[in-house]
């Protein structure tokens, strides 16, 4: 008997061990800035994090208000503050569809991970439209 509750001890044990271990989950994070501006100023971003793509998921502060940032580096810090780690970046250049070169923007795609060990970890630390305005209608 002893050794039967020695073995369900030990297989609980691990089940238990197992269920916490931490897997690595990604982000992307888009932002765009005008070919002609020289300050980086990217604006408001959108974030991909695996769920449902219905609209783009802009990012909001506590009063559910656009965030904008001054430039990819704050973004960047930003999202490492909420656990995230900068895994790679690259830049798409697009062509405005009228003749006014200054409308010409780069969008920029940031590629970020972090470690979780459950789903709800992946939103910790940010705020999007959607989780803003799902959690001010069971609110109210």
């Amino acid at each position: 008997m002893r050794k039967l509750l020695s073995i369900i001890i030990a297989t609980l044990s691990v089940a238990t061990l197992h269920a916490t271990e931490p897997s690595t989950t990604y982000c992307t994070v888009r932002g765009s800035y005008l070919v002609g501006n020289t300050n980086g100023y990217i604006g408001s971003a959108t974030i991909d994090y695996g769920q449902p793509r219905s609209a783009k998921e802009y990012l909001v502060d506590d009063n559910g208000k656009r965030l904008h940032f001054d430039s990819v580096v704050i973004l960047i810090n930003y999202m490492a503050k909420a656990g995230w780690k900068l895994e790679s970046t690259y830049t798409q250049y697009s062509r405005s569809l009228t003749e006014n070169r200054n409308l010409d923007e780069f969008v920029i795609t940031i590629v970020l991970s972090k470690e979780i060990t459950s789903d709800e970890e992946i939103t910790e630390g940010f705020m999007t439209r959607k989780m803003f305005e799902s959690e001010n209608s069971i609110n109210k």
